[in-house]
């Protein structure tokens, strides 16, 4: 029963991710609605930590953490973290953190630093004093890091090709032997951080992913049985063609530094424009 109460709910935030749907009446007091959900994810000094339901708003409204919709969110982090780099996205509070804590002045606030809410200073409460919270500015555009659009292709593509692994992991991952663990979760952080960098525009992306298009072909000759015939096919030529595509862009940026005696920089994200 949990099992499936845990499915039901995280299939049900797909479709509160919108704005298309402004309203559902009566429903708005009793189902985290769109509306809802979107005041979840503003960065408004008044949306800030409210909302947190996945299907019924009951308990926000129970534990006071509840907030109308009254005007269009401006969406996004008080402090956006501009990146794709998934290192960057999930580490990045952490170092927010251990910057500020050596500037705390005594013991006490610096443990405080550690427990408290990003909001909270010395003399305020544990999250802080929303009166001094800076609002954001509604003209904030989204992060965009403006790279071509083959690249942007590129990338969606090697991102659908890991739904097939990433489901036959979550299936299988009990019966692996730890080798095969190792295997999937190490190919998969490294699929999704090679296409955080390409997009982040990083100078040693495209040699980490050459050299990740290549340890999944190597992966794909000892798991690739688990797959229909065709697709494996599929995937092998998707992954040589990558791999001569960035075997050209790695000796590219190579021959472009020793002309100009620079280091090596992104020459990749000018390829096609």
């Amino acid at each position: 029963m949990f099992f499936t109460h845990s499915q039901f709910n995280l299939v049900y935030q797909f479709w509160i991710h919108t704005e298309v749907v402004k309203s559902l009446g009566p429903l708005e007091h009793v189902l985290n609605t769109p509306s809802h959900h979107r005041v979840h994810h503003g960065s408004n000094v008044k949306y800030l930590d409210k909302n947190y339901a996945g299907v019924l708003i009951i308990w926000d409204r129970l534990f006071g953490t509840f907030c109308w919709e009254e005007e269009t969110p401006t969406y996004g982090l008080v402090h956006n973290i501009e990146s794709y780099n998934l290192w960057t996205i999930q580490l990045a509070h952490f170092r927010w953190i251990a910057s500020d804590v050596p500037q705390q002045v005594g013991w006490r606030n610096k443990l405080r630093r550690l427990v408290c809410g990003p909001g909270w200073v010395p003399g305020t409460g544990r999250l802080g004093d929303p009166s001094t919270f800076p609002e954001p500015d509604p003209a904030r555009r989204r992060f965009d890091t403006g790279r071509p659009l083959w690249l942007q292709l590129y990338a969606t593509l090697h991102l659908l090709l890991l739904l097939a692994p990433s489901v036959t992991f979550a299936q299988q991952h009990l019966a692996l032997p730890p080798l095969g663990v190792l295997l999937y979760s190490g190919q998969l952080l490294l699929a999704l951080s090679c296409v955080g960098w390409l997009l982040d525009g990083a100078g040693w992306a495209p040699l980490a992913e050459l050299v990740r298009c290549a340890l999944a072909l190597v992966s794909l000759a000892w798991l690739g049985g688990q797959y229909p015939a065709a697709a494996v096919t599929a995937g092998r030529a998707v992954l040589a063609g990558s791999m001569l595509l960035w075997l050209g862009a790695v000796s590219l940026g190579d021959g472009k530094a020793k002309d100009q005696g620079t280091n090596k920089h992104c020459t990749y994200t000018n390829m096609g424009n």
